[in-house]
């Protein structure tokens, strides 16, 4: 049944989770071939519709290589020709891909709207294995024709697509890894070709979706230069236009059906080609761009100067403010799941918006466009709101946000969160802005990501600090049973903590016995019966019962969980651990705080002691 079913975890961290995840989707794959059915995990759902798409159309998943689109070389060149604006418009992109990616074990690829392969550039060895399953210039990769592939599925999903090994439907290309980005037309939305790279699957790399979304946008900005002013006009008459972003627009073409063409004046000069001798245009670009690399460098070298994580944050939201000129800027991080986001807000002049500004996480959660971000990595850009399919107008009617920026943050793990950066007016995100956007998204990820793992460095040690300071207590003190408050104090000095209790189990009756505490407050009683201390003996019974760790808070938005009765006897935080002899629980160790301690509460997840421990 669906509701017993999880979710495949793309994983991307190390080559052996990568080889893990690889056999584990060769499983889903063959149950689902076999049986047709999905008996106790599920891929990714753009993965599963594109099966279920495949299998309607009577793909062949025995496949070894793809059909051609074309048969003779004349046929080929019809094609390119019928695609020369597309193709002349890449040509500056698909350079940079192939210097970026050279000697990477990949190939960047360029189709047309119906999956036909234009281009194909790369390492020659690269190539030439590609070629061997028609990975080649007039290739049909379309899904109808391939099964599930980047280039097909990016075709039919219309938005940014990665896979790896098995997630592919034939079995001709289970052994590859591929990222693609639809490139839409700048006026009507439309599709009209897919940019792509393709390797190794054990080459996968979760940075690829925003590097090719930038891209895509990138050729898109192309297009509308290339294309003349009376071509445009003649797009405004015919079509209902989009101003230029990946996400646009009311419907499946990412088109307002009711909308007339919205030109800026950004757009009026895009659409004038530079002549050779606008040297002036030329120089200004030059500047911009070191303009852009020297804040660029600023806000990396702010992002990182500290390895607290919170600090990390703070910085991140603050300098996405700075660098993309907005009021203000949000940075918000997935939990373990995935799931519930966590947000860090940065405001100029910190008014009464930024409190305001807390609802974003509200408005933002489970909509079109996270998942777009959490699951596919794919940076979304909206220059409307109001003309947004993937995003309620409330945003605007509640907010006053009309245009947003969502930039994922991706590290080795994946996507852990994304820069929000909202504008009050609509906004026309041209390419440079995305890709300084992204430029500092990625730098952001490092640092934030770094500073988590010095956070759980820092956690070990106190762990072990902790448990090196009991155990030389534990040794040297003749009756360890009579000094417990001097351990639970230098258990509380440790953890720069302000309180603790140490309860003991009776192993016969199963009842919990205070016999230890520090830092309670003189006019609390220490029946734990009575109203003050009883919901530390319930929190501790249910410690005791699962031998599990509890941490526990009475903080909105902490992502722990949230016990209220606590405040009565003045904490802010406190964490029940288990005391373990091997199978046996001796008892309950709780330590807290009478202020807010964010990370430092996250030390220790048990206390395991030996069992010839006379405590």
């Amino acid at each position: 049944m669906t509701s017993q079913l999880y979710r495949v975890n793309l994983s991307i961290a190390s080559p052996t989770e990568i080889e893990s995840t690889a056999r584990q989707l060769r499983a889903i794959r063959e149950g689902f071939l076999t049986t047709g059915s999905l008996a106790t995990h599920i891929p990714r759902s753009l993965i599963l519709e594109s099966w279920q798409r495949c299998n309607a159309m009577n793909v062949n998943p025995s496949r070894r290589f793809a059909p051609l689109a074309v048969a003779r070389e004349s046929q080929l060149y019809q094609v390119r020709e019928a695609n020369e604006l597309l193709i002349r418009a890449t040509h500056s992109v698909m350079g940079h891909l192939t210097d970026f990616l050279a000697d990477s074990g990949y190939v960047i690829v360029l189709s047309d709207a119906k999956g036909c392969l234009l281009d194909v550039l790369g390492d020659a060895g690269i190539r030439r294995r590609l070629a061997r399953i028609d990975f080649v210039p007039g290739g049909d990769w379309s899904e109808a024709a391939a099964g599930t592939n980047a280039i097909g599925t990016a075709l039919a999903d219309r938005h940014v697509v990665q896979l790896m090994a098995a997630e592919h439907y034939c079995d001709g290309w289970t052994d590859l890894t591929c990222t693609a980005a639809p490139i839409r037309h700048p006026f009507t939305g439309e599709v009209v070709g897919v940019l792509d790279v393709t390797g190794d699957y054990r080459l996968i790399r979760s940075f690829l979706t925003n590097s090719l979304a930038a891209a895509a946008l990138e050729v898109q900005q192309e297009l509308r230069t290339l294309l003349s002013p009376t071509i445009a006009k003649e797009s405004q008459m015919k079509f209902p236009a989009v101003t230029v972003g990946l996400l646009n627009g009311t419907n499946s073409l990412g088109v307002d059906k009711n909308s007339k063409v919205q030109v800026h004046d950004t757009d009026v000069k895009l659409l004038k080609s530079p002549t050779p001798g606008d040297m002036g245009s030329q120089l200004n670009l030059q500047e911009r761009r070191t303009r852009d690399a020297e804040l660029l460098a600023a806000a990396a070298g702010a992002i990182s100067a500290s390895l607290d994580l919170q600090v990390t944050l703070e910085n991140v939201a603050e300098q996405a403010g700075h660098l993309l000129q907005l009021e203000n800027a949000a940075v918000f991080l997935f939990d373990e799941t995935g799931e519930a986001m966590f947000p860090h807000i940065w405001s100029r002049d910190n008014s009464s918006r930024l409190e305001s500004l807390r609802d974003l996480e509200a408005m933002l959660g489970g909509t079109d466009a996270v998942s777009l971000v959490r699951e596919r990595g794919e940076p979304v850009i909206i220059d409307d709101v109001l003309s947004s399919i993937i995003q309620s107008v409330a945003l605007s009617e509640l907010m006053g946000i009309r245009s947003l920026a969502l930039l994922p943050l991706v590290t080795a793990r994946g996507v852990i969160g994304f820069i929000a950066a909202p504008r009050s007016r609509p906004y026309n995100w041209v390419t440079n802005d995305v890709r300084l956007g992204l430029a500092l998204a990625a730098q952001s990820a490092t640092a934030i990501e770094n500073a988590r793992l010095f956070s759980i460095l820092q956690q070990h040690n106190r762990r072990i600090e902790v448990l090196n300071a009991m155990a030389q207590l534990l040794s040297t003190l003749p009756d360890p049973n009579q000094h417990l408050e001097l351990i639970l104090k230098r258990i509380a000095e440790i953890m720069d903590l302000d309180a603790g209790i140490v309860l003991l189990l009776d192993q016969n009756t199963g009842s919990l016995t205070l016999v230890a505490h520090c830092g309670l407050p003189e006019a609390v009683s220490l029946d734990l019966y009575d109203l003050p201390l009883r919901p530390l003996h319930e929190i501790a019974c249910l410690v005791a019962t699962t031998r599990e760790s509890l941490l526990t808070c009475c903080e909105e938005n902490s992502g722990r969980i949230i016990y209220e009765p606590l405040q009565a006897i003045g904490f802010s935080d406190l964490m029940a651990v288990p005391l373990l002899a091997g199978q046996t629980t001796l008892g309950v160790l709780l330590v807290g705080s009478h202020n807010p301690r964010g990370s430092r509460m996250k030390t220790l997840p048990c206390l395991q002691l030996s069992d010839n421990s006379s405590a």
